[in-house]
């Protein structure tokens, strides 16, 4: 039973292995495009901080956190904290 148990566990963890693969590659390619875009507002003279575009994005995070039934909260810290990354990026 307790094998059984553990069996279970290792299970989950791999797949959650396998999911943070896949968030780390999606991240990697938002970033390259963040760098691109960074490269963009410097060579146009645009902003690097664009609050409207920031709202935006969290509005539409908020929305679709709901179809996948997920804490909006959570959801908002972790893209807040991806925007403020890109936003580093950029500089």
């Amino acid at each position: 039973m307790a094998n059984e148990k553990a069996d279970k566990l290792k299970d989950f963890r791999k797949n959650i292995d396998k999911i943070d693969g896949e968030i780390l590659k999606l991240l990697a390619d938002r970033f390259t495009i963040v760098k691109k875009i960074g490269k963009y507002k410097r060579f146009n003279g645009v902003k690097i901080f664009d609050k409207e575009r920031e709202n935006q994005i969290l509005n539409k995070i908020k929305i679709e956190s709901r179809k996948y039934k997920t804490n909006e909260k959570y959801i908002e810290n972790i893209f807040k904290s991806i925007i403020k990354n890109s936003k580093e990026i950029q500089k």
